[in-house]
């Protein structure tokens, strides 16, 4: 006869895991989700609780500013319980708006006309691309500038050009990474900041508190002491621990003077500029936009810089001590030995502007839209990629380094190859995260079988995240083609329109398949065991 005690244990995880089971099933509404979470429970009841509320927390809304309001002016639908809770939201952020987002009230407004205009100026354009510009001016509100685009695919000169501007600016810094390394490419960056702050510029620094939860506080003392304000999204009280652990800023942003912005999949480290050695050589994809108007990439920096919290001057995001007295110009410095010191990223720079030339890619010029989604948001930028994907007509490009789409975009990707689209995928041969890696493959065969092309990319890493439509529309950003993208993370990408953007991307696609092999059918024959392990990652990949 069993003991009190263990009968006890039995009946307290039957009753958690019906609990659970019950908010799980009401909770969810996709039921791959759902399915993932019965089986946590099956198999690890007592973890299953404390998972299921971490992981599914309640995020909180952005500010809605008035430029969000505008996407209703179009669509004529008005969210009731949405306005009343970004009411109440700014009610509880009204000190954090007075820092000038009030003041961007009349700025808005006028682009919300500007957004009008857009939508009959692009009337004329050929129906893939307008109704490309018209989803992300209804659902994005997103209105179309014209820009001055230059692409990077090496880290190298993405942070020459990014110093430069830095060093260029008059008034104004915003600068938002997922990770922000403390190396010599994050030193060079924090330096010129600070330089740039105590000239009396406006210098604002945002980092996720998971992707830099490495970040000294050293390095933020030091930057607020120079009058940088500096936030954390969603910091971790302790280690791995966070109300909205699942929940990151995965944006990559940098603007300056309002007018030229940085985005796209690099971020901070000398890994991006392909100079460490546990990853040699980077393929990565950013892009610089300089406007003559204001950018609305701002916006989005806004929002989620509202949202973030304020550094804490004794705590770091880690956990480390503060090391009082620590000057960042050499703190760290012997862990990182590195023939790229702050000091030749510096005078590399300044020879380029004593020179008068830059080292940036070659200038285009075309229209571009900025979209941004985020699990308080619907899933628009899915949606935008499912879009792209039937309009297509000739052929479609995607590279991305996490591949984890749901059913709707397989079902647009094999039904484009039926419609004669040519539709080709490269992917890294080697990827970083095993789990993902295995789930990956179980998309392989069906896209094959359709005739997807899918190609490998062997050298180095792969971490760009482009997607181009035939002629017409490409897309750059930090987003990847996977359900942490699409509903978990705050992201942001670039939309381009115009035959010479989309024909540099596409070159530099044909380039990077030279270093690339074509996955052949006869290489997804596994064993019985190798498959039940990629399907059980598969399984998986909604909590990944």
């Amino acid at each position: 006869m069993p003991s009190p005690i263990w009968a006890a244990i039995v009946v307290l995880s039957f009753a958690q895991w019906l609990g659970l089971l019950v908010v799980a099933v009401s909770g969810s509404k996709k039921p791959a989700e759902t399915l993932t979470w019965v089986m946590i429970c099956l198999v690890v009841p007592l973890l299953g609780v404390p998972l299921y509320f971490i992981l599914t927390a309640r995020v909180p809304k952005r500010l809605h500013l008035p430029w969000e309001h505008s996407s209703h002016q179009f669509s004529g639908v008005e969210n009731s319980s949405e306005h009343d809770h970004g009411v109440e939201l700014r009610q509880r952020n009204a000190w954090k708006m007075e820092a000038g987002l009030m003041g961007q009230l009349d700025i808005y407004q006028a682009e919300s006309q500007q957004m009008h205009e857009s939508l009959h100026m692009h009337t004329k354009r050929g129906s893939q691309t307008r109704r490309v510009i018209q989803f992300a001016i209804h659902h994005f509100s997103s209105r179309c500038i014209q820009a001055e685009i230059q692409t990077f695919h090496a880290g190298d000169k993405f942070y020459q050009a990014m110093l430069q501007d830095i060093n260029r600016a008059s008034y104004s810094i915003d600068v938002e990474f997922y990770i922000f390394r403390d190396d010599e490419v994050g030193r060079a960056i924090v330096q010129l900041l600070s330089e740039q702050a105590r000239r009396g510029l406006k210098v604002r620094f945002l980092r996720d508190g998971l992707g830099s939860r490495k970040f000294p506080q050293s390095v933020v003392q030091q930057l607020q002491d120079s009058g940088v304000e500096c936030r954390v999204f969603s910091p971790l009280r302790a280690p791995f621990l966070s109300r909205h652990l699942n929940h990151r800023d995965h944006c990559k942003i940098v603007i300056i003077d309002e007018k030229v912005g940085y985005t796209g999949g690099m971020n901070v480290g000398r890994e991006y500029a392909g100079r460490d050695p546990k990853y040699g050589l980077w393929r990565d994809t950013s892009v610089r936009i300089a406007s003559e108007t204001r950018l609305p990439l701002l916006d989005l920096f806004e929002a989620n810089f509202c949202v973030a919290e304020e550094e804490c001057e004794h705590r770091s995001a880690s956990g480390e001590k503060t090391r009082k007295g620590e000057d960042f110009k050499t703190a760290g410095s012997a862990s990182v030995p590195s023939d790229m010191s702050m000091s030749s990223w510096a005078e590399e720079d300044n020879k380029i502007l004593t020179k008068g030339k830059t080292n940036n890619a070659r200038t285009l010029r075309g229209e571009v839209q900025f979209v941004q989604s985020g699990p308080d948001t619907k899933q628009n930028l899915r949606q935008l990629y499912f879009l792209c994907l039937t309009q297509a007509k000739h052929q479609v490009e995607i590279i991305t380094p996490y591949f984890l789409p749901e059913s709707d975009l397989i079902m647009a990707l094999t039904t484009a190859v039926s419609r004669g689209v040519k539709v080709r995928l490269l992917l890294p041969e080697q990827v970083d995260h095993r789990i993902i890696g295995m789930a990956c493959q179980t998309y392989f065969p069906a896209l094959l079988d359709a005739g997807v092309e899918i190609y490998l990319y062997r050298p180095g890493v792969l971490h760009a995240k482009v997607m181009t439509v035939d002629c017409d529309v490409a897309i750059v950003g930090a987003a990847n083609y996977d359900l942490r993208s699409f509903r978990l993370n705050y992201e942001v990408c670039l939309v381009q329109y115009g035959s010479a953007v989309t024909h540099h991307l596409r070159q530099q696609f044909e380039h990077d398949l030279v270093a690339s092999r074509r996955l052949l059918e006869n290489e997804l024959r596994t064993s019985p065991i190798a498959k039940l392990k990629h399907r059980t990652a598969r399984l998986a990949a909604p909590l990944c």
